[in-house]
């Protein structure tokens, strides 16, 4: 029992386990299936979803995270490209972008499982930060978080929040092998800060 003490204290040391996490803002992971209250601008419906799908993670809903890729995956059918960029340049990226999104996250009930869908997740985030930069998003601070252990607890992943404080995706409230005890694992790593 000694020896599998000490791993997983060093995980947790890995993680900021050891550090105080009481003055970050609470941020609740509610599992709801829409997100409330969507903004007119469609960047930031588009990224009220994703945080949506973000929040289902952490609870570990599969349900409700199947449900919530459907609406990003409609959010991002809809959406005019137009109304993203200003010049044809760079509306081709935007829509490559928008295309990836909503493939992705119509993939994502496809799933096996919810590691499955996780991975999913990542490369969502991968695809939300893109747009956010390739549109000059900046109606809303955005944080980019990070996972050293992720997947198997080896891999790393990021992910988007709208809050500093880290609730982490992948490891979540019921992670098989940690329960919540790595709920707020991972870094601040970047933020696309708000201007107004």
């Amino acid at each position: 029992m000694k020896y599998l003490a000490i791993p997983l204290f060093l995980m947790m040391i890995a993680c900021g386990g050891g550090q105080d996490h009481s003055n970050h803002e609470v941020h609740d992971a509610g599992a709801a299936v829409a997100p409330k209250n969507l903004p007119a601008d469609p960047v930031s419906q588009l990224l009220g979803a994703y945080y949506q799908l973000k929040s289902t993670l952490v609870e570990a809903d599969s349900v409700a995270a199947d449900s919530a890729a459907g609406v990003l995956a409609g959010l991002a059918d809809g959406m005019e490209v137009k109304s993203l960029v200003s010049d044809s340049t760079r509306e081709v990226l935007a829509s490559n972008l928008l295309d990836s999104i909503s493939n992705a996250s119509s993939g994502f009930a496809n799933s096996v499982d919810l590691a499955s869908r996780r991975r999913v997740f990542s490369q969502l985030g991968a695809y939300m930060l893109a747009l956010l930069k390739h549109t000059g998003y900046k109606a809303s601070t955005v944080y980019v978080q990070e996972c050293p252990m992720a997947f198997n607890d080896t891999e790393t992943a990021s992910w988007l929040s709208d809050a500093s404080e880290i609730v982490n995706p992948y490891l979540g409230k019921k992670h098989p092998k940690y329960s919540s005890g790595m709920l707020h694992c991972g870094d601040l790593k970047d933020s696309i800060p708000a201007k107004p």
